[in-house]
């Protein structure tokens, strides 16, 4: 898009792209607080089950790791519901 001379594209982009980390870094503090308030001890194998018991399939790569691990969201939240390249 920079290419193209689409600013107002790139820029309404570059803001959802931002948005969206701290969207996920949000919901990974609120659900690691849950987690402590209901005493679940590993918060990421209970992450796993939820999302196992109520998502059909696998996560499927590519993934934005470097996007993730701003939020704080490191690979073993992920890579082990993902489809196998």
């Amino acid at each position: 898009l920079k290419n193209a001379k689409e600013e107002k594209s790139l820029n309404l982009l570059t803001q959802i792209y931002h948005d969206e980390i701290t969207h996920v870094e949000s919901g990974l503090k609120w659900f690691k607080y849950v987690c402590r308030e209901i005493d679940i001890q590993d918060p990421i194998k209970h992450f796993h089950r939820l999302v196992r018991e109520r998502f059909d399939g696998k996560l499927k790569p590519p993934f934005n790791d470097s996007a993730r691990l701003q939020a704080g969201m490191t690979e073993e939240w992920y890579l082990p519901l993902a489809k196998c390249k």
